[in-house]
């Protein structure tokens, strides 16, 4: 427990110097190294994000004991139930926070070239964070819980603590705790592949070559412009 909670800080801090940074504008690089360097930065922080995968499948594992265990002797455990809640609300928020800084990348990103197209890019960063919002909605509706969730973490984690203080339906309680878990260790795996600084740093060369192409073409059209106007300049001068 205290190694999820030292991760959580880790992931917190890093966050924090991604806002400072784009608050601050960066280093004194260009516009290229500094999106170089927050796309990298997310990055590190999905493969933290990621450590935890290891605690989540711990998680499942100690769930399925609990599971076989007499409903006396299940009772005896409510507050490792609710350490377990606790735990996975923090790697939900975490996991969200990720992606928070992973979709302000990518408006800094549209903002400073206009050959990023990463429109789907963003969507799919919203669709992901969609889907974390519901994991414990989803987890609950597929337990026999639907008419007891909204799709709201926080007010699920309240509804699945007073069943731990009211030491009520625990074996329900176990099953929605371990496909919350289970889910949210896939999606972490798939946001970690997703988030990868390769992919978002390929996407940024490109956007950097369009840019210089285009940036190119209106200095040779400037050039162009330029010359053409000297030398109407020199004819007219050579009528006189």
């Amino acid at each position: 427990m205290k190694k999820i909670k030292l991760l959580i800080i880790i992931i917190g801090t890093m966050s924090l110097s991604i806002n400072s940074f784009a608050l601050f504008g960066g280093g004194d690089g260009s516009d290229y190294w500094q999106m170089k360097t927050f796309f990298e930065s997310v990055s590190i922080n999905a493969q933290t994000l990621k450590s935890l995968n290891a605690q989540l499948k711990e998680i499942e594992r100690q769930i399925e004991l609990a599971k076989k265990l007499p409903d006396n002797v299940m009772n005896n455990h409510i507050s490792q139930y609710q350490d377990t809640i606790k735990t996975l609300v923090s790697i939900t928020n975490s996991t969200k926070s990720v992606l928070k800084d992973a979709k302000k990348a990518e408006v800094w990103f549209e903002d400073v070239y206009e050959m990023a197209n990463n429109r789907n890019y963003k969507n799919l960063l919203d669709k992901f964070t969609n889907s974390l919002n519901s994991l414990s909605y989803d987890s609950m509706k597929t337990s026999g819980m639907a008419n007891a969730s909204v799709k709201s973490t926080t007010k699920n984690a309240e509804t699945l603590m007073n069943m731990t203080k009211n030491s009520t339906n625990i074996p329900q309680l176990l099953e929605v705790l371990s496909g919350w878990s289970s889910n949210l260790s896939t999606q972490i795996n798939t946001i970690t592949e997703v988030l990868s600084s390769d992919s978002r740093i390929k996407a940024l060369e490109n956007a950097e070559k369009a840019q210089a192409r285009i940036e190119n073409a209106k200095n040779n059209e400037y050039t162009k412009n330029s010359l053409k106007k000297y030398i109407k300049t020199i004819e007219s001068q050579i009528k006189k």
